[in-house]
């Protein structure tokens, strides 16, 4: 019965050890069916040098840079708006039709308030002597000049209403009674003479029964109170009368004595031009409040005249008209809001960054983006703004960096794109081949060349030497200390090939450059000590 159990034992040991040599010889490749021969490959490779860089990608659409409100300058009636939501207008381009009946009023009612500024002007004049230079507070045309050297300036203010009076507009007028039977409509085209000058001038209204005629002309030329006399554009005579500012602005000052006048008749000036020197006393805290109040007056005189001369509304700027806020017929106040435009002058990107990258990234690093609809071209961007509050979505905490990128014709509000953010950038760096690169324990080594390479697997390829790293990107890493320019180095590559019914499949490695070695060893596989560290590494 022992015996019997004793032949049992050795017949299952060998069974077993049979398996395992089956075993064996299959992994081995000595079976038709197998994993075949391993092949190894040393490639040397020199260094190089030149930039490399961290970036950090993410994707994001196309979004206006930002948006503004195109606000009214001043009270006005809107009576046609001109533009809709979804349009892409220019700067300068009509947004609406204005009522000009409306403003004309406006214009009459802020002289009202002037005149009073400056007869409540004439009354608060300080008693401390100052010399001072007296300043343009509009742009126009001197057509009057009251002041002297030497006058004084209260009597001056008193007798005249001011020292000059500027036109504003551009423009004279006169009023004339119409002396011929020819059908007059305002808008026709007329001549005025005056003195030995003929100047166009418009019919700009003409009364109900054709009588009562108001021309005006330009300011450049004719003197203002000299008579002119009218005639159609055919030499018909229409009628005469004196000629006045259109649009008079008076210029005051506070009491003492002209000193100097700067300017003559006829004269453009601009605002803050010197008209005159006075010497005479300061102006009270008073006076310069009135002062300033009548300076904001004019601003909106000007505004207001400006607008009742063109009859429309224009855009200060370009961009796509996101919503328009007025309607037609309605009466809109100073700094109510006209249409939102979305300004296309340039584009931001809100980029979703992981919060494991998100302290690389900071305001003013330079990206790239490309846009799907635009394949051909890559656009430069800035990043602008980094959120200090990241979303977290199932487990996952993302931060938003917004991209600014300069306007361009092909690009579109909604467009996709992917954007890459340069956080770091090395110049002129040391660069080895990332595949060289080996990491044993937290440490980096490569296989420094040492002249030769290896006749078979059981010897080490070259030198095991360690460097220290820098940046890296998918095909180059920056060698910080350990190589330099002159040094080459080894690339080890392992090979496997399979083999069915006797035919080879295998992995081969095309446009190696440098010297090379081929080794095909069975025992040339990891774990049995083929170009390993040396001993003590």
């Amino acid at each position: 019965m022992k015996r019997k159990k004793v032949i049992m034992i050795i017949i299952a040991c060998i069974v077993v050890a049979g398996i395992v040599t089956v075993g064996i010889l299959y992994t081995r490749g000595l079976f038709g069916n197998s994993e075949g021969e391993s092949s190894v490959v040393c490639s040397v490779e020199n260094l190089s040098t030149g930039s490399i860089e961290k970036s950090v990608s993410g994707t994001g659409t196309l979004s206006a840079g930002k948006t503004i409100s195109e606000v009214a300058p001043v009270d006005m009636k809107i009576d046609t708006v001109l533009v809709k939501a979804g349009q892409t207008i220019q700067a300068g381009e009509t947004i609406a039709t204005l009522n000009t009946d409306f403003l004309a009023n406006m214009t009459d009612d802020i002289q009202t308030e002037i005149t009073s500024i400056d007869l409540k002007l004439a009354q608060q004049l300080s008693s401390e002597a100052s010399a001072a230079k007296l300043m343009s507070q509009v742009s126009g045309r001197v057509k009057r000049i009251y002041a002297n050297t030497g006058s004084n300036v209260d009597s001056v203010v008193g007798e005249s209403g001011g020292l000059f009076v500027i036109s504003v507009d551009g423009r004279l007028r006169t009023e004339i009674i119409s002396e011929t039977d020819e059908p007059l409509t305002a808008g026709m085209t007329v001549k005025v003479v005056t003195g030995n000058s003929t100047y166009t001038g418009l019919l700009e209204e003409v009364s109900s029964d054709g009588k009562l005629c108001t021309v005006t002309l330009t300011d450049n030329g004719p003197k203002a109170d000299a008579d002119a006399k009218v005639y159609t554009s055919s030499g018909t005579f229409i009628g005469s009368g004196a000629l006045e500012i259109n649009l008079p602005y008076y210029v005051t000052a506070a009491s003492g004595s002209i000193s100097e006048v700067y300017v003559s008749l006829n004269e453009k000036v601009t605002t803050r031009t010197a008209l005159a020197y006075i010497v005479g006393k300061e102006k009270s805290e008073t006076y310069e409040k009135l002062e300033a109040s009548r300076s904001e007056y004019v601003k909106t005189l000007e505004l207001v005249t400006d607008l009742r001369n063109s009859g429309v509304i224009t855009a200060s700027r370009g961009g796509a008209v996101q919503s328009v806020m007025m309607i037609d017929g309605q009466d809109v106040k100073q700094d109510g809001s006209l249409i939102a435009l979305l300004m296309t002058d340039t584009f931001s990107i809100d980029v979703s960054v992981d919060e494991l990258d998100i302290n690389y990234v900071s305001a003013g690093q330079t990206a790239s983006v490309n846009v799907d609809a635009v394949s051909d071209k890559v656009f430069q961007g800035t990043v602008e703004s980094v959120s200090q509050i990241g979303t977290t979505n199932n487990g996952v905490t993302n931060f938003t960096a917004v991209i600014r990128i300069d306007a361009d014709a092909t690009l579109r509000i909604g467009m996709n794109a992917t954007v890459t953010i340069v956080t770091e950038k090395h110049e002129n760096v040391l660069l080895l081949p990332l595949e060289a690169l080996q990491s044993i324990h937290g440490k980096q080594y490569v296989w420094l060349y040492n002249g030769t390479l290896p006749k078979d697997g059981e010897q080490n390829p070259g030198i095991f030497t360690e460097v220290q790293t820098g940046l890296s990107n998918d095909n180059f890493v920056e060698i910080v200390n350990g190589l330099s320019i002159n040094d080459r180095v080894v690339i080890v590559r392992t090979l496997s090939s399979r083999s069915t019914n006797g035919q080879q499949n295998g992995m081969g490695f095309m446009g190696m450059t440098g010297e090379n070695q081929r080794f095909a060893n069975e025992s040339n596989q990891p774990g049995n000590g083929q170009f390993g560290p040396p001993a003590g590494r």
